[in-house]
């Protein structure tokens, strides 16, 4: 009996030593050490300076083969060179996540992907090579960081969401055939992106995907391609014109609002859906053909010309706040079944004119919005021609968070807000100057006149 019980004894005792952990450090490094096998851990905030991380690590007399790296591993540190053996093969979650200092990395080539926010908040880190087997870069992968370009290897088949936004220095990108479709936020906030070249394989865009490229001037977009995202452009102030593919069936919310430099663009035949505020505040923008295919407007231009058949809903606050909205002509010669809502045109430009056709005035005054017209004229068969109002120029400089705002009039209010809508804070023009401080806010923020936003990028 004994002997069965000492049996049971040394039998679990070896169960254990066989899945036992160890949390070592060697060299200076964190590792978890079990089944020959270590993974990198969690690391001390104080390690600096250039890292090594060899294949194999030795411990009492056991070697162990150093194969992942754990989420959030050298999160914080102050590492400015790391080298990464070939023996590991993913890399976890935030794993250099907030690495100011890190300029350098070498990746192993048996890596297959990189975690959300791996290197996200990589200030200094202005480039890196990816190993030819990566085939997907996680959500925010390179979110606010260094880069100023990137090649992507052929493998890589789809990009997170914020996978490179706010990557404020980023010029360039290649992008790989193998991608299919862009996440949300991909590219938002990239300041410095002039232009872009799209793989062929592309179907879709994800919400403000290109959002708030300032300095994006083109883009060419390819058959394939069905859907841009809500807010897809939003806030491109340089994208002066854009050739929509004929595959394009939708327009998401926004998708253009605030391209002041929008001058024209042409919807392809096929297009169904035009979101909410899909091109609100594009100041340039005179006029715009609108295909009969659609069958839901939502979105705010300068000159509308409906009333084919097929047109039959304008949506909530289609064209609110269009200030320079100075004509509206509507060829519907009966109302019934045609679906506009009440608030469709408020704010539009005051002296705004409704153009409807011949014998049907007394329809059109007694239905709103178009009652709400304070010039309702019957007989006009074109499309119109727009009168825009001349957009007035200021000028804004910056020096760290001090903000200098010229070229308004006295006593004229200017707000200040962060990107999340909150306020900073409000001045009053002197002589038509005035001076505003953002406090400790980083990035962008925005500056509002009267009804014109401005974004503005810190130093």
């Amino acid at each position: 009996m004994k002997k069965v019980f000492l049996f049971v004894i040394l039998s679990c005792f070896s169960f254990y030593l066989a899945f036992a952990q160890e949390i070592s450090i060697i060299d200076g490094i964190r590792y978890c050490l079990q089944d020959e096998e270590a993974t990198i851990m969690v690391q001390d905030e104080s390690l600096s300076g250039k890292v090594i991380i060899p294949e194999y690590v030795s411990l009492h007399g056991a070697e162990y083969k150093v194969i992942n790296v754990k989420s959030r591993a050298f999160k914080n540190t102050k590492i400015t060179e790391i080298i990464l053996p070939n023996s590991i093969t993913s890399l976890g979650d935030y794993c250099f996540y907030e690495c100011h200092s890190l300029t350098s990395i070498t990746l192993p080539n048996g890596i297959t992907a990189l975690g959300d926010y791996c290197f996200a908040h990589c200030n200094s880190l202005t480039s890196i090579t990816l190993p030819n087997g990566i085939t997907a870069l996680g959500k925010g992968c390179f979110n606010e960081c260094g880069l100023t370009s990137i090649t992507l290897p052929n493998g890589i088949t789809s990009l997170g969401n914020h996978c490179f936004s706010d990557c404020y220095l980023l010029t360039s990108i290649t992008l790989p055939n193998s991608i299919t479709s862009l996440g949300d936020y991909c590219f938002n906030t990239c300041l410095s992106l002039t232009s872009i070249t799209l793989p062929n394989n592309i179907t879709s865009f994800g919400d403000y995907c290109f959002g708030n490229c300032l300095n994006l001037t083109s883009i060419t977009l390819l058959n394939g391609i069905t859907s841009l995202g809500r807010g897809c452009f939003s806030y491109c102030t340089k994208l002066t014109s854009i050739t929509l593919p004929n595959s394009i069936t939708s327009l998401g919310n926004d998708c253009f609002s605030e391209c002041s430099s929008l001058t024209s663009i042409t919807l392809p035949n096929g297009i169904t859906f035009l979101g909410e505020g899909c091109f609100s505040e594009c100041t340039k923008l005179t006029s715009i053909t609108l295909p009969k295919s659609i069958r839901h407007i939502y979105g705010g231009i300068k000159e509308v010309s409906s009333g084919s058949d097929e047109v039959n809903y304008l949506g909530d606050g289609s064209f609110k706040d269009c200030s320079n909205l100075s004509e509206v002509t509507c060829q519907w010669d009966n109302l019934d079944g045609i679906d506009v809502d009440n608030n469709t045109f408020d704010n539009i430009f005051s002296e705004a004119k409704l153009y409807i056709p011949k014998g049907t005035t007394a329809m059109y005054k007694a239905k709103k919005p178009w009652s709400n017209f304070k010039y309702i004229i019957e007989g006009k068969n074109t499309t119109g021609v727009l009168q825009i109002e001349k957009q007035r120029e200021v000028l804004i400089s910056t020096e760290g968070n001090n903000i200098s705002i010229s070229g308004l009039d006295d006593n004229e209010k200017v707000y200040l807000y962060n990107l999340q809508g909150m306020s900073l804070t409000e001045g009053t023009a002197r002589a038509g100057t005035v001076n505003l401080n953002a406090g400790n806010e980083r990035g962008i923020v925005i500056v509002k006149i009267g009804k014109q936003s401005i974004k503005v990028k810190l130093n």
